[in-house]
């Protein structure tokens, strides 16, 4: 039987992942036109959020995936499977992102393997070093 509260809410969390992950991106963007190096046009900055983004995936996406592992496994020893579940989902739908909305379709996909990995070790990490609450 499906449990469609957990189908749910993995789908939510992937969603949320996403856009925070989409978010960083475009909150480094933003900081880097504005105070890094401002007076540009926008071609410029689009050109450069497609080189940048894939890195912020790269330095942010084990920290935003551990803090979701830690908090995923300290509500429950059973979530331990549905916080892999998340990372799947979220990989699934960053790949679909990569192949049918990025410009750059090799490039992304050279930084989206080891990006890939990292967030994986940051759930590892995240979900190895919380505290399990049982009910």
């Amino acid at each position: 039987m499906i449990d469609w509260k957990a189908v749910v809410r993995v789908l939510a969390l992937t969603l949320l992942l996403e856009v925070v992950m989409i978010g960083l991106a475009f909150g480094w963007v933003a900081f880097y036109s504005y105070l890094i190096h401002p007076g540009e046009v926008e071609a410029y900055y689009s050109g450069y959020a497609q080189v940048a983004s894939p890195i912020v995936s790269l330095i942010a996406g084990p920290a935003v995936f551990g803090v979701m592992a830690r908090i995923l496994r300290s509500r429950g020893s059973g979530r331990s499977r549905e916080v892999w579940i998340v990372l799947a989902a979220y990989l699934i739908l960053d790949i679909l992102v990569v192949l049918f909305a990025a410009e750059d379709v090799a490039s992304n996909l050279l930084f989206w393997v080891p990006s890939g990995f990292t967030k994986a070790a940051g759930v590892w990490i995240g979900a190895r070093f919380s505290r399990v609450r049982h009910a």
